[in-house]
């Protein structure tokens, strides 16, 4: 799971805990840059992945 993946305020937009494990999950198995993907499906879920990751990171707090 990504470090300090708290919202600021509740101003994050809605990810669970869920969303961020799976996009975490998604990006191991496929790499940050996609040199694992083997499957027509595997490029859309690792957009969303990466996608999840810059909200949360954006949106994380030092606490």
């Amino acid at each position: 799971m990504i470090a300090g993946a708290t919202s600021s305020g509740g101003a994050m937009p809605a990810k669970t805990e869920h969303d961020i494990d799976w996009a975490e999950t998604v990006i191991a198995r496929l790499g940050a840059d996609g040199a694992h993907v083997t499957d027509g499906s595997d490029r859309p879920k690792l957009v969303r992945a990466l996608g999840i990751r810059q909200l949360v990171t954006a949106y994380a707090t030092d606490a």
